[in-house]
């Protein structure tokens, strides 16, 4: 007995419907490449609010540090007590002065810090490379020897003091970290074309350290920031733009990340 089988077509594929929203000349932008770089822009910003939570954090916490520190304003009396009772963070103002300053031979005065660079002034020689052109336009490359003077450090020397004076208490000079202290530039000639290049830093200055107590000390690598008083120097540690910093550049590299998921080959969202 014979049966017959109804024969049915295989279903076929369906194809996506490729929707171009963009098309230049070498370059066509897709809906769903659209779609998809909508949600790299929202992870990206996500992601950006996070990191930018933490820094905030971080900044409030180091300002923190700065609104709650002992503020002392030329008074040696409370520099006193301060270094006695290891006050903890604060800003002081005062004049600080050098208490064994530095001098050279070879140049007058006295100094808080000084180096000298004994230099000549020599001849050399280079080899540099030309080209010409003849008279038909054919381009030639030539070398030829030059000759060249210059000032030229064959030694060096560096002399420091050890202390200074600040309100009437005596510091280790390597304690502080002088900031914004611009190195006087001397020249003494010593003979034919020979010469000393020296860089003094003077002996006095007025401005505001900040530093942390302890120990009947100031921390190490203390600032002082030279012509600052104490409400500058106060303001400039609380002010910060690092939380505008970090957005600029995320937002450079989310606009960079875009640009490249578009020159892709994105074939793989239309299957």
């Amino acid at each position: 007995m014979l049966r017959y089988q109804s024969y049915r077509p295989a279903p076929q594929k369906k194809t996506s419907r490729r929707i171009v929203l963009l098309d230049c000349i070498d370059w066509e932008l897709t809906l769903r490449e659209a779609i998809f770089a909508f949600l790299i822009v929202g992870a990206m910003v996500v992601l950006g609010f996070l990191i930018a939570g933490k820094i905030e954090q971080h900044v409030h916490n180091e300002q923190l540090k700065y609104r709650r520190a002992v503020q002392i304003d030329k008074d040696p009396s409370q520099f006193s007590w301060a270094l006695r009772t290891d006050v903890g963070d604060a800003f002081i103002e005062g004049h600080l002065k050098t208490v064994d300053p530095v001098s050279h031979d070879l140049l007058e005065g006295k100094w808080m810090k000084l180096s000298a660079a004994h230099q000549k002034y020599q001849m050399h020689t280079r080899t540099v490379t030309y080209t010409t052109t003849d008279s038909k336009g054919r381009a030639h490359t030539k070398t030829r020897v030059e000759t060249y003077w210059s000032w030229d450090t064959y030694e060096t020397e560096s002399f420091s003091a050890s202390q200074v004076e600040f309100l009437g208490e005596k510091l280790y000079l390597d304690d502080l970290d002088i900031c914004g202290a611009w190195r006087d530039e001397k020249v003494v000639k010593t003979g034919h074309h020979k010469r000393v290049v020296f860089y003094v830093l003077p002996t006095d200055y007025d401005g505001t350290m900040f530093t942390t107590i302890q120990n009947k000390r100031i921390s190490k690598g203390t600032p002082f920031w030279i012509g600052r008083d104490l409400e500058s120097a106060y303001k400039h540690c609380i002010s910060s733009c690092s939380v505008l910093v970090f957005w600029i550049v995320w937002i450079i590299f989310t606009i960079g990340a875009v640009i490249g998921f578009f020159v892709l080959d994105n074939d793989w969202l239309e299957d």
